[in-house]
């Protein structure tokens, strides 16, 4: 690890701190790897590394997009409304049969998806037949129509959606249910996408200690590896925990040289104030991480930059302690950062809503409360603004957001929040 010196930011904005954070982890340069389609399926958040062609049309073939009747439009040249043309019906073909030529002159009844008989134009849903249901096969009935369907009317032809040879799918698609389902559709078998973002995560301070640890006093449990693990995991990230790392910047040192190797991103939490003790701050601010302040609360001490790791600058992202403030930030610069490197949607959906109470909020910070949805459509602050409050947080569903230039907000005032825990 070599030392690269990085400036102190001054209070900056939470959208400058964002900024700063995305285009860093949007510059990670990761790899590709080809999986099989059935892999994906269990392996969320992933994104195709190359283009994927699809190898057959779809649909493959003429099929009926409605329970109906198919037909040749020119049986039903010119008809009047009150000589309705009328077609036996001779033919039955439900979804997975397979067809042959439909005769001039003849209607057979077809179920949606069915293959279209070779030579039909149109079809006829039964819901203009007036007919309530389909006769049954060999049973004697006529199609009566008085308009002349559309050509191709309720018929998918083969390719509509996608022809064979052509594109399904672009790199960098997020590969979502629906595009999944749809290369499955196509007989794609393996793609290419891009590997997982790797994250090296250490909860630094001496209080803290894992749960199997002996009991001391002084010390508290370590929330911050399991919530953030927890996160970030969520996200289809791969998560590597060293241990807890105590306020020797050495020893922070150490863990990042022993974790270092094939990471994209190191996340820390703890030790980013400018009080007694910081290990991140000592150990990296002169190594390529400025620290400095941000607008918000909590998690206003922040650090943002790039270490030198075996060789490779490594981005890093240092969070608060505070086990509120290191998930609230998680939430506000790490998870929108590495979805939106991923090709993925980085926000959370936002409510707004009557609030149900009177709350403050610091001038020049912007305040995220948690908060909880009522029954009558309202939003109900839970716990107050402390960052040690981790069991009103773990109560909530949602982050309501108090800008800058708001210090006090009345019951009934609309305030916006995002959906979170969903």
């Amino acid at each position: 690890m070599t030392s690269e010196g990085a400036p102190i930011f001054a209070r900056r904005s939470v959208e400058e701190h964002a900024r700063a954070i995305c285009e860093m982890i949007s510059a990670v340069d990761r790899q590709s790897e080809v999986l099989s389609l059935g892999t994906l399926e269990a392996d969320h958040f992933r994104t195709l590394a190359e283009d994927v062609l699809s190898p057959i049309d779809l649909p493959p073939f003429d099929n009926s997009q409605m329970d109906g009747f198919a037909v040749h439009r020119a049986d039903f040249f010119n008809p009047r409304g009150d000589t309705p043309a009328r077609l036996p019906i001779t033919g039955h073909v439900a979804a997975g049969d397979e067809s042959g030529p439909l005769p001039r002159g003849e209607a057979w009844a077809v179920m949606t998806g069915a293959p279209l008989p070779s030579g039909a134009d149109a079809v006829v849903p039964i819901e203009a037949s007036g007919m309530s249901a389909f006769p049954s096969p060999g049973e004697k009935a006529t199609l009566s129509v008085a308009t002349v369907p559309a050509n191709d009317a309720f018929v998918r032809r083969a390719g509509s959606d996608v022809q064979a040879g052509s594109v399904i799918a672009s790199a960098g698609a997020a590969l979502t249910p629906a595009l999944i389902g749809a290369l499955a559709s196509a007989g794609v078998r393996r793609v290419a996408v891009w590997r997982p973002f790797t994250v090296l995560l250490i909860a630094t301070g001496s209080e803290l200690r894992r749960i199997d640890d002996t009991e001391r006093p002084g010390s508290i449990l370590d929330a911050n590896t399991p919530g953030l693990t927890a996160l970030l995991t969520g996200i289809g990230v791969r998560v590597m925990t060293p241990g807890l790392v105590h306020d020797h910047p050495a020893e922070l040192l150490d863990a990042i040289d022993a974790g270092g190797s094939g990471i994209d991103l190191i996340v820390t939490a703890g030790g980013v104030s400018a009080g007694a003790h910081e290990v991140v701050r000592e150990a990296l601010a002169d190594r390529g991480v400025a620290f400095g302040s941000v607008s918000m609360q909590p998690g206003g001490p922040q650090g943002v930059g790039r270490v030198r790791v075996h060789g490779t600058d490594v981005p890093v992202v240092a969070l608060p302690g505070n086990p509120v403030s290191a998930l609230v930030s998680a939430e506000v610069f790490l998870r929108p950062a590495i979805l939106a490197a991923g090709g993925w949607w980085p926000e959370r959906p936002v409510v707004e809503a009557p609030i149900t109470e009177a709350t403050t909020s610091p001038a020049g910070r912007l305040q995220f409360r948690r908060a909880r949805s009522t029954a009558d459509g309202r939003i109900e602050l839970v716990g107050g603004a402390g960052s040690h409050l981790l069991s009103a947080f773990a109560r909530s569903d949602l982050l309501v957001m108090l800008p800058e230039n708001v210090e006090r907000v009345e019951a009934g005032d609309v305030v916006r929040a995002w959906r979170i825990n969903g």
